[in-house]
């Protein structure tokens, strides 16, 4: 949280930190990439994986579903398909195009806000 009370969202967290967010273990986490194709995410050069805020909410979900719902894994999936949040088929190409756009829209987030940042420390320079 900021010092004016209002929580500060990241653009990626790490699989510890999804974890601790979700109060599961990061097994739990790595099960369901395998079982829910639509979570695929991001890995640094060292090979640690990346969620993004949309992973992030998709877990949640997946969480609630599982745990406070009861559903089992396949109930779950078939939850997620019915509300447009996981593919029909493996390779579905509205999922992959999806992925596609918000992993383009986020690079193009991140560089706007450094851009951003670069304006505003060189005019408090001048």
């Amino acid at each position: 949280m900021s010092s004016d009370g209002t929580q500060i969202r990241k653009l990626y967290y790490r699989i510890g930190e999804v974890a601790r967010l979700l109060g599961v273990e990061t097994s739990a986490i790595r099960h369901w990439e395998s079982e829910f194709p639509s979570l695929r995410p991001r890995r640094t050069k060292t090979g640690q994986r990346m969620y993004s805020q949309h992973e992030l909410e998709r877990l949640k979900e997946i969480k609630r579903l599982r745990f406070d719902l009861g559903y089992t894994i396949r109930g779950a999936r078939m939850a997620l398909r019915n509300k447009g949040l996981e593919a029909r088929e493996p390779q579905d190409p509205v999922v992959i195009d999806n992925e596609q756009l918000r992993d383009t829209l986020l690079d193009l987030h991140q560089q706007i806000t450094s851009f951003i940042d670069a304006l505003e420390r060189e005019r408090n320079q001048a």
